[in-house]
């Protein structure tokens, strides 16, 4: 950061982002922590919060002083005035949730789509029903981020594709856009990406730098991430390891091979193998959730099915991540979708297994967030979808 970050638009931009960015991360903050955080003066700072203070989007909380001498007025963002719209669509159900620019949630609903789903109703009726939230809580919307099970254009541009809605190039940005009926920064990633970003923001993870989410459900993904922040320099083709055959020969995949990932330990196997134990749920927002921990409490009162198709999976999954951990060499793995839903138990003994298994043992850790990680990752893109476009 700079001393003159006024004498420059795009540097005094770039300088205003950090402020919002130091806030994110730190909560309510003094303008000496600011300082002290970013390696400028008082002066630089106070310039920088006061434009922010006049957009409201920073506002001073008086509800905690300094602890000794003149009292010092902490920072934070307006949480009353704003709030964050994320949209998290899956294959089986989508969220649509309100929260606070510090991300307390304020309203949300899930519902699903009847598959496939033309583009417009999509964002039809996400949008209407996210309008509604923002009316109800009397805020002003600041920013969307929005979480899909897609392939994007690289650069993350707007142009999406998704064989699990049925959508071949389509312009979600725009149809989202016309929606809305006004201009607002708008982010969009898969479902991996989101999660991951939770992820990594949540303070239990703080102390590992480099983490890999693997995601798995009616589909599957990866992301990296370094610090707090996606790494985005990837090519967005990154982590689609569906037809890589590090699955289970024995399977064969819809696109005429065997042992691809996907078909080996996706949703729609460990559903095939548990069927019986389980029989016929109802569709809905909550379905593979149920079906998953109705495995997990069979396994648990010793159903012997139960335990060798969670057994299986295990066994599968700590393959696939030994090589991909051997290849990206990451501090830690995080995992999202289905399999976490089988108990921490169930993370735990993928851990070790992997440990005794890969030649660069890697913790697979817990998601403090659980399966809501990608949910609370769309409010997260919707952060820095309006802290970018300063």
């Amino acid at each position: 950061m700079t001393a003159d970050g006024f004498s420059n638009p795009r540097v005094r931009s770039h300088n205003l982002a950090l402020v919002l960015r130091a806030v994110r991360d730190h909560g309510a903050i003094h303008r000496a922590g600011l300082a002290s955080e970013l390696g400028v003066t008082r002066t630089s700072v106070t310039r920088l919060v006061t434009e922010l203070l006049g957009d409201d989007v920073l506002v001073e909380d008086p509800s905690v002083s300094g602890a000794r001498g003149r009292p010092a007025t902490p920072l934070r963002y307006n949480d009353e005035q704003w709030a964050l719209l994320g949209v998290e669509a899956r294959a089986d159900h989508t969220d649509v949730l309100l929260t606070t620019l510090s991300g307390a949630e304020l309203a949300s609903e899930a519902f699903t789509f009847e598959l496939p789903i033309p583009p417009e109703q999509f964002a039809k009726r996400v949008i209407g029903v996210g309008a509604q939230l923002v009316e109800t809580s009397g805020r002003h919307l600041l920013g969307v981020g929005i979480a899909l099970p897609a392939r994007f254009s690289e650069g993350f541009s707007s142009v999406v594709q998704s064989a699990r809605f049925g959508w071949g190039e389509v312009d979600v940005l725009d149809l989202v856009r016309r929606e809305l009926g006004y201009d607002i920064p708008i982010a969009m990633r898969d479902i991996s990406r989101a999660a991951a970003l939770a992820n990594a923001r949540h303070p239990e993870l703080a102390g590992y730098g480099r983490i890999l989410h693997f995601q798995l459900g009616m589909g599957l993904g990866m992301a990296l991430t370094a610090g707090q922040e996606l790494n985005d320099s990837l090519p967005t083709s990154w982590g689609a390891i569906e037809h890589s055959p590090l699955g289970d020969p024995a399977v064969l995949c819809h696109c005429g091979r065997r042992g691809c990932v996907d078909a080996s330990i996706g949703f729609a196997q460990f559903q095939r193998l548990t069927a019986s134990i389980v029989g016929d749920l109802p569709p809905g927002p909550s379905a593979i959730e149920d079906h998953t921990r109705t495995v997990a409490a069979a396994a648990e009162s010793g159903d012997p099915q139960a335990r060798a198709a969670i057994a299986h999976l295990a066994g599968l999954l700590v393959k696939v991540l030994s090589t991909v951990s051997s290849i990206v060499m990451p501090e830690a793995i995080t995992l999202g979708g289905y399999p976490i839903l089988l108990g921490p138990e169930f993370i735990t003994g993928v851990s070790e297994h992997l440990a005794q298994e890969s030649p660069t043992p890697v913790p697979v850790l817990q998601s403090p967030y659980g399966d809501l990680a990608s949910r609370r990752g769309t409010a997260m893109l919707a952060l820095d979808a309006y802290v970018d476009s300063i």
